[in-house]
C-alpha cells in the first residue's frame, strides 16, 4: 500500500472509504433543473494578504470522508484558444494558434499587452473564495515551463506567470483550498497540442537539453511550494501534462522527478503521474515507476473521437460507469488514482475546442469527421443560449461523472471558467450559474448509480 502522510489522506482515503453502487445504472431523465443559481460574489470573504498570519495551516484540515472535488485553472497561465478566444482574435492574425506563434507572428509590445491584461484579470483572488464556497477543496494549478526558463531560440516571455502562481497557492492556502501543481508543457514539447506551447512539435522525449531543463525546472517548483509560507497548500506536482511520446523516456523522467520532489520536499509532495489517456492504464501496471508518495491521474473526455460521439445518453453513461470501474480497480490494485481533468461537455462543439480555426466532429466541420452527428446550434457560446434539452443532458453528464469518479480520490472539472459567452458547457462556474451544476455538490437529481 502506498505511504502517504496523514496530511494527504483526503487525496487517498477512498480505499477505505468506498462507494457502494447498485448493480444497474439507473437513471432519471426527466429530473428538472433548478433555476439559475448566482455565483457568489465573495466580495466579503477575501481576505487582505497582509493580514493571513493567523491563517490556519492548510496541513491541518484533515477531513478523511472528503474526496477531491476541484477544478482546474486552465486557460490562464497556459492560454488556450478555445477557454479565451479574444485573447487570439484580438491579435487579427488567424495563423496565431499557439503561445509560440502568439510571440512570433505579431509584435512584442503588442503581445505583452495583451496577454499581461488576461493574467492580471482573468484570475484573481476572489476566484478562490468563490471556489470555496461552492464547496471545492482542490484546484489544480497548469503553469508551462516557460514561466520559469526561456531558452534564447523560443520566442516565449515570462511576463508575471511564475510571481503569479505563487501569488495563487497562497490565494488557495488562505481558503484551505489544496493545490496540484501541473507542469502543463515541456521545452521541445511533450504531445505537439497548441497547451504545449508549439502546435506540432513534440520533440522533448528525444533531446537531452530538453529532458535536463525540465528537471531543473521540477526543482524549481517542488523547492519553492515547500516553503513554510504556504501553508503546505501543495499536495502535488504533475511533472508533465498529458505526454503523447516515448514512454521509455517518460518512465525515466517520472523516476527522476520523483527523486528530486521527495528530497526537496521531506515526503510531503505527492508527485501525479499522467496515465497518457484513459486507454493507456493497463499499461502502468507493467511500466517502471516510483511506488512511494506517487498517485495516478487521468483525463476522461468524451467528444474527442467519432465513436463517443455518437453514443447515446445511456451509452454515454454506461461508457463513464465503465471508465469508473477501471479507475476503482487500478486505484484498489496499483495506485492511487485522482481524475483530474473532466467536464460535463460531450460535444466538441466550443469555438477552437479542437485547435484554433478548426471546427467541429459533432457538426461535421472538422477536417476527417466521419460525417455529421447533429448540429451545434443550442450547444455551443454562452450557457444562456444553451437549450433546455442540452442543459440536461449537461446536468446527467456532471452527475454520473461525479458519482463514477468519486470511487477513486475524486475528480477536478476542467476548467473553473471561460471567457463569458465561450465554451460555458466546459466551465464549472458557468455551470453554477445557468444549473446544470448542483451549488450543493452532495445534490443528485438524476440517482444515477453504476455496477
Amino acid at each position: 500500500m502506498v505511504a502517504f502522510p496523514s496530511s494527504l489522506r483526503s487525496l487517498v482515503c477512498l480505499a477505505l472509504v468506498g462507494v457502494h453502487l447498485n448493480q444497474q445504472t439507473q437513471l432519471v431523465l426527466g429530473a428538472a433543473l433548478p433555476s439559475p443559481a448566482t455565483i457568489p460574489s465573495a466580495a466579503s470573504s477575501v481576505s487582505n494578504p497582509a493580514s493571513s498570519a493567523s491563517t490556519p495551516d492548510v496541513k491541518a484540515i484533515n477531513d478523511q470522508d472528503n474526496k477531491i472535488r476541484g477544478v482546474g485553472l486552465g486557460g490562464w497561465l497556459v492560454p488556450e484558444s478555445f477557454i479565451t478566444p479574444s485573447l487570439f482574435s484580438r491579435t487579427n492574425n488567424s495563423t496565431i494558434v499557439d503561445e509560440w506563434s502568439f510571440w512570433s507572428l505579431q509584435p512584442t509590445a503588442q503581445a505583452t499587452h495583451l496577454l499581461q491584461s488576461h493574467l492580471d484579470n482573468f484570475i484573481t483572488e476572489r476566484d478562490f473564495a468563490a471556489m470555496a464556497q461552492l464547496g471545492l477543496n482542490h484546484v489544480r494549478l497548469p503553469i508551462p515551463f516557460y514561466a520559469i526558463d526561456v531558452a534564447a531560440d523560443e520566442p516565449y516571455l515570462k511576463l508575471n506567470r511564475w510571481e503569479l502562481a505563487k501569488q495563487a497557492v497562497k490565494w488557495a492556502a488562505m481558503q484551505r483550498i489544496r493545490v496540484i501543481i501541473d507542469l502543463h508543457s515541456l521545452p521541445g514539447g511533450q504531445n505537439g497540442y497548441d497547451h504545449s506551447g508549439r502546435l506540432g512539435q513534440n520533440l522533448w522525449a528525444s533531446n537531452q537539453t530538453y529532458f535536463d531543463r525540465s528537471l531543473k525546472i521540477v526543482e524549481t517548483i517542488a523547492t519553492e511550494f515547500s516553503k513554510p509560507e504556504y501553508l503546505g497548500a501543495v499536495i502535488a506536482i504533475e511533472p508533465v501534462n498529458e505526454p503523447m511520446t516515448n514512454n521509455t523516456r517518460v518512465d525515466e523522467y517520472y523516476k527522476a522527478s520523483h527523486h528530486l520532489i521527495n528530497t526537496i520536499s521531506s515526503s510531503t509532495i505527492v508527485t501525479l503521474l499522467d496515465d497518457g489517456g484513459p486507454q493507456n492504464l493497463d499499461s502502468w501496471r507493467n511500466r517502471t515507476h516510483p511506488r512511494a508518495m506517487t498517485a495516478m491521474s487521468s483525463h476522461p473526455y468524451l467528444m474527442f473521437s467519432d465513436e463517443d460521439l455518437l453514443l447515446n445518453r445511456t451509452d454515454k453513461v454506461a461508457k463513464i460507469c465503465d471508465m469508473g470501474k477501471q479507475y476503482q480497480n487500478f486505484h484498489q490494485q496499483e495506485m492511487y488514482l485522482v481524475v483530474d481533468e473532466m467536464t460535463p461537455a460531450f460535444t466538441d462543439c466550443a469555438i477552437n475546442v479542437n485547435g484554433r480555426g478548426k471546427g467541429s466532429r459533432y457538426d461535421g466541420t472538422f477536417p476527417g469527421a466521419k460525417g455529421r452527428r447533429s448540429t451545434c446550434k443550442g450547444k455551443i457560446g454562452s450557457g444562456a443560449g444553451f437549450s433546455s434539452g442540452y442543459k440536461q443532458m449537461l446536468a446527467l453528464m456532471w452527475e454520473a461523472q461525479v458519482v463514477s469518479f468519486e470511487r477513486t480520490a475524486g475528480w477536478m472539472q476542467w476548467t473553473w471558467k471561460t471567457e463569458p459567452g465561450y465554451a460555458e458547457d466546459w466551465s464549472f462556474s458557468a455551470g453554477v450559474a445557468h444549473g446544470w451544476i448542483p451549488q450543493d455538490l452532495n445534490e443528485r437529481r438524476f440517482n444515477v448509480t453504476c455496477p
